[in-house]
């Protein structure tokens, strides 16, 4: 039997129905969740970005990040959380053949804590344990988002000294396949470190909105040095691996126009494997 899309729910569809939005799309949601077959899916990293708000500072807000978390309960529970981290499937497109090292104590960890979460009346009830199994979620997310944006300015730099050293300046779609093509070289290097690496085309085909995202980011860093800040888009490195999901099967579902129009406007081959909420439905009906 032919199986069906895997929707991966991006953090911003779970906050929206927590706000009380996408009214319509709330009953066939909570039905697709009763299949038995799985459709709805949720990864780490949603789960790492909900949980970065959880502090002192943010306690007002308690009762909007429990519902988000309810949501993501409802809809995919235990059996909807990805079993692998964005490393696994990144490993797996660049490899031929290359295991995951994803260890399931992890996702049965953050199982315990969303479903412990959604239980609290306030952020205050939450006892001094909690707060520091918390603490250390909140700290690996604020590393991989330093990580991102010292990376990629150091990264910016290089490109910007480059492409200022040049008489003829590259037009935008020659750049993002230059760029693209740096990218698949770099990744087919890591591949040859640990195994047999993977055919380009065939890194291409699987990584093309990750790979077309990130190309899109270095060409904003260089067509003017301030029309893209690192920094304050330093978020950009959930929706980057985000879209690593992508090659293993996944759809992303998302509110964040701004991400699909990068990737659309980078020149990314079709099927772009982003949809809407709307979408979405109309992908499983």
């Amino acid at each position: 039997m032919k199986s069906g899309p895997k929707l991966l729910l991006d953090t911003n569809i779970f906050r929206g129905l927590a706000e009380g939005q996408y009214e319509e799309f709330r009953e066939p949601l909570l039905e697709l969740a009763k299949r038995e077959q799985r459709v709805l899916w949720v990864c780490y990293i949603s789960l790492l970005e909900i949980s970065a708000h959880l502090n002192e500072r943010e306690a007002h807000l308690f009762d909007n990040f429990r519902d988000t978390l309810d949501w993501m309960d409802k809809l995919c529970c235990n059996k909807g959380m990805v079993r692998k981290t964005e490393s696994d499937i990144l490993r797996a497109a660049l490899v031929a053949g290359c295991p995951p090292l994803t260890v399931l104590k992890q996702y049965t960890h953050m199982n315990m804590f969303r479903r412990r979460l959604i239980k609290m009346e306030s952020f205050e009830k939450l006892d001094i344990s909690f707060r520091e199994r918390h603490d250390s979620i909140k700290e690996e997310l604020v590393n991989q988002r330093n990580n991102w944006v010292e990376s990629n300015k150091n990264l910016a730099t290089r490109i910007i000294e480059y492409h200022e050293k040049l008489v003829n300046r590259p037009p935008f779609q020659k750049f993002i396949a230059k760029y693209i093509d740096a990218l698949v070289n770099m990744y087919r290097s890591v591949g040859e470190m640990i195994g047999t690496p993977r055919d380009a085309k065939d890194i291409r085909r699987d990584l093309r909105e990750h790979l077309h995202f990130h190309a899109y980011l270095g060409w904003m860093s260089v067509r003017d040095r301030n029309s893209y800040n690192f920094k304050k888009n330093d978020t950009d490195a959930h929706d980057r691996w985000l879209l690593v999901y992508l090659a293993d099967g996944y759809t992303l579902v998302t509110a964040d126009d701004r991400l699909r129009s990068n990737v659309e406007h980078s020149g990314c081959p079709s099927p772009i494997r982003i949809v809407s909420i709307e979408e979405a439905i109309k992908l499983v009906e």
